[in-house]
């Protein structure tokens, strides 16, 4: 193995793992200690902490309608589709990268590249006509 590829293997391990850093959310796991002498279930009912961070934020507490979980379902599926596309894509790139001027592993990366291209855009398409529609009855 060259010294290429270990750099470029290296690189691309790395990015996956600080990109992976990026999509976690910050929280915020501070306590003060008269939340830990009342007990977690507390915190966890409706007058508690986050009971009243819910209700700040204007989460709703009432049963949801069959729109609002056939919705969920769809942008759960696109996130999926989209995490997928993406990861082509890098994984495209990364072969292209490493092809070492083999012209069938170029020519293979070419076409992944342009296949997970059309498809992210067919992806982007049918979740902007989703939203549309979900606007547009709800």
């Amino acid at each position: 193995m060259s010294n290429y590829q270990k750099f470029s293997s290296f690189f691309f391990v790395l990015s996956l793992l600080l990109g992976s850093f990026l999509l976690l959310t910050p929280l915020n796991a501070t306590t003060s200690p008269e939340s830990a002498q009342i007990g977690i279930k507390s915190g966890f009912s409706s007058e508690g902490k986050l009971g009243s961070f819910a209700k700040n934020i204007g989460y709703n507490q009432e049963p949801q309608t069959p729109e609002y979980y056939v919705g969920l379902v769809i942008n759960i599926a696109f996130s999926l589709l989209g995490v997928i596309a993406l990861a082509l894509l890098i994984f495209n790139g990364f072969k292209w990268m490493t092809a070492q001027g083999n012209e069938n592993q170029v020519k293979e990366a070419k076409g992944g590249l342009i296949s997970s291209t059309l498809g992210l855009l067919i992806i982007l398409a049918s979740y902007a006509v989703a939203f549309f529609i979900f606007n547009i009855f709800t």
